[in-house]
């Protein structure tokens, strides 16, 4: 699970946002802003107890990992949760996705077979048995460190992608990963000397997705 040595900065000092940090792990990650000049902006994670002003028309789209929360919040002060946010002086609508590909932060290789999140650890292992799901065909690839990221079907040698990824965010379009509904994949980071990950394709899977929980596999590198 995650390792309490890491010391994750999401937060910097400035208008809108108070500072944090601190060893917990991420829960949730910021979909869209508008409207809104703080710190945190779109695809930034959130800690549990980090705080946001959205003063009075800032507006703000929060996805929890855990609970598959998606909030649209206008106006006040956001204090985040485990779950979901506390909202003071501001409004709120929640609703929850079905399935979403995140189910925790950091995990091992082999740990959940509903969960985006994936943690490499050097050395060379076996495949995860379990795989990951993912409920788009163009998923978003949340990366700890750079490299290049390779992608081939299970039981076939040639990849079907490869490409430099950065740190942080990469998302792609239909043109450059069209994963099959249905169909099982492995990917891996070269340079990371870690386990190749297996990833399962929804069978309902489009291009389109209404949160980025649907979609999005992080990618955690750890020595």
């Amino acid at each position: 699970l995650f390792q309490k040595s890491l010391v994750f900065i999401f937060g910097v000092i400035g208008s809108g946002l108070l500072a944090t940090v601190s060893l917990a792990e991420p829960v949730a990650i910021v979909e869209e802003t508008t409207n809104y000049s703080g710190k945190v902006q779109e695809m930034n994670l959130l800690e549990a107890g980090q705080r946001i002003s959205l003063g009075v028309n800032g507006q703000i789209k929060i996805s929890y990992f855990e609970t598959c929360v998606v909030e649209e919040i206008t106006g006040g002060e956001i204090r985040i949760g485990s779950g979901q946010s506390e909202i003071t002086g501001g409004a709120v609508t929640r609703k929850k996705i079905g399935s979403c590909s995140t189910g925790g932060v950091v995990l091992s290789d082999a740990q959940s077979n509903s969960s985006g999140v994936i943690a490499f650890r050097g050395g060379k292992k076996k495949n995860s048995s379990n795989p990951i799901i993912v409920y788009s065909r163009v998923p978003a690839i949340y990366a700890s460190k750079e490299g290049h990221l390779r992608i081939r079907e299970e039981n076939k040698n040639e990849p079907i992608f490869y490409k430099k990824i950065k740190k942080g965010m990469n998302t792609f379009t239909k043109d450059s990963i069209d994963l099959l509904p249905g169909s099982n994949y492995f990917l891996e980071v070269s340079e990371w000397s870690s386990a190749n990950v297996l990833v399962s394709v929804d069978v309902f899977a489009g291009y389109e997705s209404a949160s980025i929980l649907k979609k999005i596999i992080f990618l955690k590198h750890e020595k």
